[in-house]
């Protein structure tokens, strides 16, 4: 994801703020968030695991 990133700032710094480098910064904002639900999801499941222990 860190090179999306880094890819993402190239283009605004070479496109600046278009349609579609907004556009391309809300669909990795997206997939940054579904990623960190889906890692916040495995520890509460791992912490439901341990605790019913």
């Amino acid at each position: 994801m860190e090179a999306l990133k880094k890819a993402l700032g190239e283009l605004y710094a070479e496109f600046g703020h278009t349609p579609v480098t907004v556009r391309l910064s809300q669909i990795l904002d997206r997939y940054l968030a579904e990623e960190q639900r889906g890692r916040l999801e495995d520890e509460r499941n791992k912490l439901k695991t341990s605790c019913a222990r």
